[in-house]
């Protein structure tokens, strides 16, 4: 089968973030454009010491891929060896950091370090095949490679590799300071923060790209523009680490105007864990302070929407969001047989609650039937709902000994200390992903290969902002031996009949050998490659 030139390059580079290993390597900043929106980049690097890229053949599947590649692609399958042996045989230095951005016209390049440039060169004139496209030009201080599918713009520290888009990025390859990102200081921020995998997005681009292509969700949304001008000198940086049992992300605002939002955020009320069962399959939690956020909704303007219209008798939304505090706190405490929906979720929601009166005048036109302390509704499908309030809390469940253990005080302690801890967040959610711990009505229904694969691997996840401009989130594992990323390989090859059987359930095919029950690896040809040149 014909490979174009283009595409043998896009998959040497996702086959070498398989194999490579160093540092970082030059400024990429100053080749990236000051109009870009969006950059991601890999420290492939960092990256590929936590995959353990020397003894990465020692896992099956991945030998069993290059076993697959050398049958059905040897050309590529010996390039792929020479890459293994060799790191900058294509002239390309594959051990640092590759990026790719996007600019506000839909220009879009990935950018890779150079190792030595008359080896760049060869490497595409001997991967090129009879008929296609491939112009080498002398331009202003830089070389550029015309290919069928697209541009490859180069010089000694840097390849471009851009699309056909018709967007002219030669430009990157001679910017000044102030015409690329390394001019940017949100962005320089950014940049000397990342990690092995980033995201930084400028949400002023993006509303601005939006604008000119006809359509802005923020812009329909009916913010007002007060605080649509506050989004535009915004921008958002996200990092992604391996640590030993968890992936861990850290996601910043950056530009975000803490002082003029300040009385948007208050103390979360702890007192609303007191009401809620110890143990939790989901929770979430957060605080805003609701009178100021009425504000922003009473200044929002959509069309056909009236937030001062009557909603509950003469009550409006934002009178309803006014009789609220802020802190509201919900939980999924319990899994139980339901005749009528097989499982059914017991929950419980609790806010607290600044206007009683507005509060009891919302549950009588609900018109639920009064009972002892509390009222109550059957809305069908086996689906009860129970309602009670104080004069500072509102309290709404599903679970009848839940509103009663409301009634009575509540739950004593209260919810899992270790959620607790961080409910104080002006925002925290948690998730149980472990289903060994879920009740057997849960677990019946899930197929038995199912439960061992997501039992064996998955833990919890967490979600809660350390700052008013930062947020961390965190997806545990049961291996905390090893970083996140070789455990997940190694969980793979260990697992990797039952995943492919799992696909094949799922609608995958059954031609790949892991559907087998015994696979072949054959070990004769796994030479050892000089493990030298992979070091820093």
């Amino acid at each position: 089968m014909k490979h174009n030139l283009m595409h043998r390059i896009v998959m040497l580079l996702a086959a070498v973030v398989l194999l490579a290993a160093c540092s970082k390597g030059p400024d990429m900043a100053a080749y990236i454009p000051s109009n870009s929106f969006l950059v991601a980049d890999i420290n492939v690097g960092d990256l590929m010491k936590k995959a353990d890229v020397k003894n990465i053949e020692n896992i099956s599947f991945v030998k069993l891929g290059l076993q697959e590649l050398r049958h059905e692609n040897p050309e590529m399958a010996e390039l792929i060896d020479k890459i293994i042996d060799d790191p900058t045989e294509t002239g390309l230095d594959l051990r640092k950091d590759v990026a790719v951005y996007v600019t506000q016209d839909m220009g879009f390049a990935v950018i890779a370090a150079m190792h030595k440039k008359s080896r760049f060169e060869k490497f595409l004139r001997e991967t090129a095949e009879e008929g296609d496209e491939l112009v080498f030009e002398e331009m202003n201080g830089y070389n550029k490679a015309t290919t069928d599918f697209g541009t490859i713009l180069y010089n000694k520290e840097v390849a471009v590799l851009t699309t056909s888009f018709g967007n002219d990025l030669s430009s990157t390859m001679n910017l000044k300071k102030d015409g690329s990102m390394a001019g940017n200081k949100k962005f320089a921020d950014y940049w000397r923060n990342r990690s092995e995998m980033s995201i930084w997005a400028d949400y002023g681009s993006m509303i601005n790209f939006a604008e000119r292509m006809g359509g802005n969700a923020l812009v329909e949304s009916g913010l007002p523009k007060e605080y649509l001008d506050d989004m535009k000198n915004m921008s958002m940086a996200w990092n992604l680490y391996f640590d030993k049992g968890a992936f861990r992300s850290e996601m910043t605002s950056q530009g975000f105007n803490t002082k003029k939002y300040k009385d948007y955020y208050q103390k979360f009320n702890s007192d609303l864990l007191k009401m809620l069962p110890e143990k939790s399959y989901l929770f979430f939690s957060f605080a805003m302070n609701a009178a100021k956020a009425a504000d922003m909704y009473a200044g929002m303007n959509i069309e056909d929407v009236d937030f001062n219209e009557p909603l509950v008798g003469d009550k409006s939304l934002l009178d309803i969001i006014r009789a609220l505090k802020g802190s509201v706190a919900f939980s999924i405490f319990d899994l139980v047989e339901n005749e009528q929906t097989t499982v059914m979720p017991l929950m419980a929601i609790v806010a607290d609650i600044s206007d009683a009166a507005t509060v009891q005048q919302i549950i009588d036109a609900a018109g639920m039937e009064a009972r002892d302390g509390y009222y109550y509704a059957n809305v069908g499908s086996g689906i009860e709902i129970y309602v009670a309030k104080t004069d500072k809390y509102l309290y709404i469940t599903n679970s009848q000994d839940a509103v009663t253990k409301f009634i009575g005080g509540g739950f004593g302690k209260g919810i899992d200390g270790s959620i607790a801890s961080k409910a104080k967040n002006y925002f925290y959610m948690y998730a149980n992903l472990d289903v060994n711990t879920y009740p057997q009505a849960v677990v019946k229904l899930i197929p038995q290969n199912v439960t061992k694969l997501l039992g064996n691997y998955f833990e919890s996840f967490e979600l809660y902002n350390t700052s008013d401009t930062g947020v961390e989130s965190y997806l545990y594992i049961k291996d905390k031996k090893e970083n996140s990323l070789l455990s997940t390989l190694h969980f793979i090859d260990n697992n990797l009949v039952e995943l492919g059987n799992l696909t094949e359930q799922i609608g995958g095919g059954d031609e790949s050998p892991v559907y087998e029950e015994e696979y072949y690896v054959d070990d004769d040809f796994d030479e050892d490659p000089d493990e030298s040149l992979w070091e820093d």
